[in-house]
């Protein structure tokens, strides 16, 4: 990381699933934030029905991209059989929907970015994130906090907001409440999921994101409105299951 970057802040979202809408609402949002540095955590595309136009507008915006397990399901990188119908049907119509640029920007993405001893960034989990696996809970992060040596770490992948706390002193880790304004603890790690702008699944169908500033040692999670109606409707008018668009209104 850049010496700059302490004094920085910097915007961290995550899970657009080629939400139009959702990403419109974010990309307003951040301009209130001219000088912050952007970093995408990967997924975005899948469910959604604007894959390619999220993928522009993300290749635009992000000074860092990751790419996510639906991101790689689209090109044919990741196996699908794990998936539910709903996510398959998903990935099928969202790679007959992408051209070769949008296959070779999916392509050169990486699957986690570190910036010096300061930041890790990954899409799913520090430990072998090209297997996609899930962090849950505070039993999964503390499994985790081995495989990174930097004191925060940002991640995606299960839509829900979290902080994890480790205390290397106290040998132990606790979950931080993700609501508001958070200011780290000298001497801790942290793993952060910022949670999802398209697709949020812990019953709040708002877009969320995540603001860390390195000169007040803070993480804030942000939520946002945006037009679920048309998003939903779009999803309808493409063809894909119900399913992806009714589970937009409950936020699971």
């Amino acid at each position: 990381m850049a010496a700059t970057t302490k004094n920085m802040k910097i915007i961290i979202f995550s899970d657009v699933h080629s939400n139009w809408e959702a990403l419109q609402s974010f990309l307003s949002a951040i301009e209130d934030y001219p000088d912050a540095r952007i970093y995408s955590l990967g997924d975005i595309v899948g469910y959604g029905a604007n894959p390619r136009e999220c993928l522009a507008e993300v290749r635009r915006i992000a000074h860092v991209s990751l790419t996510g397990n639906h991101d790689h399901a689209a090109i044919g990188l990741t196996d699908i059989t794990y998936f539910n119908p709903y996510a398959r049907e998903a990935v099928l119509w969202t790679a007959s929907h992408l051209d070769m640029s949008d296959r070779d920007y999916i392509s050169s993405l990486p699957v986690y970015k570190r910036f010096s001893d300061k930041i890790f960034l990954v899409h799913s989990t520090p430990a072998h994130p090209e297997r996609w696996n899930y962090i849950l809970d505070k039993t999964d992060a503390e499994k985790n906090f081995p495989f990174f040596t930097e004191p925060l770490c940002f991640i995606g992948h299960s839509h829900v907001p979290m902080v994890v706390e480790y205390d290397p002193y106290a040998g132990n880790a606790c979950y931080r409440d993700e609501e508001g304004v958070i200011r780290l603890k000298e001497g801790c790690r942290y793993i952060v999921n910022v949670g999802s702008i398209g697709q949020p699944r812990d019953g709040d169908w708002r877009a969320c994101f995540s603001i860390y500033d390195g000169q007040e040692q803070t993480i804030e999670f942000k939520r946002l409105e945006y037009d679920l109606a048309t998003a939903q409707e779009k999803i309808l008018h493409a063809g894909l299951p119900d399913f992806l668009a009714e589970r937009l209104r409950h936020g699971r």
